[in-house]
């Protein structure tokens, strides 16, 4: 073995910890980051749900977004935790009603600066990756999002490992030296599957598909509509997406040679995203 490799590996071994040597490092009051949407570090968030320490107590927990149900939204951990969010998703819009989850109300491009100037202070970051790979980057897969900004604001970061995180391209990359502690972890990724699409929406999604050109680029969320538009739009040449998610259903349309990103001016020939979902 190459002194490199061998090197990035005596040091992945010596940054492997178990969960609770990394909830021992952590002090009431911290801010710390969770990594977003299916790329969710369920490991170390389950270990911080069922850990009673006493210094796991007053924290707040950063999240772009929330998907899963990791994260209990409710008044049974008031004094462990508080969550701030800066999406009012379905999945925390009553607990943002209730009282329970603070709404910090930005555009997302704006999100960095926040970071950046200290707005949102963050002390520490967990964050889901890949193993580390011959040079000994990780890669923080399918969640290219603000992670790289809370990362750098971090006191300390923790990298979940997980052998089922995909590596994807762009900004996307994290050394092994810039992480602290690492986690391993057998948890699944999120999947969200997908909705039932009745007759009503399935004719709004052929209205929608009507006035979409060939060539055209498309910004794809979740939800019914977005799930009937596939059928519609596969018969379409040359669409292009620059969008926050990389659903199902825009795989579908890639696979089937309808989305070519040929048109785009921005980025052409790829198809730009900030989360698989």
């Amino acid at each position: 073995m190459p002194d490199n490799q061998q090197s990035i590996l005596n040091n992945l071994n010596e940054k492997i910890v178990e969960p609770d040597e990394v909830l021992s490092r952590i002090r009431p009051g911290m801010n710390i980051f969770i990594g977003t949407g299916v790329s969710e570090p369920r490991t170390f968030i389950k270990h911080l749900m069922s850990s009673n320490r006493n210094n796991l107590r007053d924290l707040t927990l950063i999240q772009l977004a929330s998907l899963g149900d990791a994260i209990p939204l409710d008044e049974r951990y008031s004094k462990k935790f508080r969550c701030k969010t800066f999406f009012s998703g379905r999945s925390v819009r009553e607990a943002i009603f209730s009282g329970w989850v603070d709404l910090i109300p930005c555009m997302f491009s704006q999100i960095p600066i926040l970071f950046k100037n200290g707005v949102v202070d963050v002390d520490a970051a967990c964050v889901r990756v890949t193993p580390p790979d011959d040079s000994g980057f990780c890669n923080l897969g399918i969640s290219a999002d603000i992670a790289q900004y809370a990362i750098e604001q971090a006191g300390f970061v923790i990298g979940e490992i997980t052998e089922k995180m995909p590596r994807t391209r762009g900004e996307t990359s994290i050394h092994i030296n810039d992480l602290d502690f690492l986690i391993n972890s057998t948890d699944p990724l999120i999947y969200l599957s997908r909705r039932y699409v009745d007759e009503v929406f399935d004719k709004i999604a052929a209205n929608i598909a009507s006035v979409i050109k060939d060539g055209s680029c498309l910004s794809f969320s979740i939800g019914s509509i977005f799930d009937a538009l596939v059928r519609h739009l596969k018969s379409k040449k040359d669409l292009g997406i620059h969008s926050l998610l990389l659903t199902d259903p825009v795989m579908d349309l890639i696979k089937v040679g309808a989305i070519t990103n040929r048109c785009k001016s921005i980025f052409p020939d790829e198809t730009i995203v900030s989360y698989e979902q």
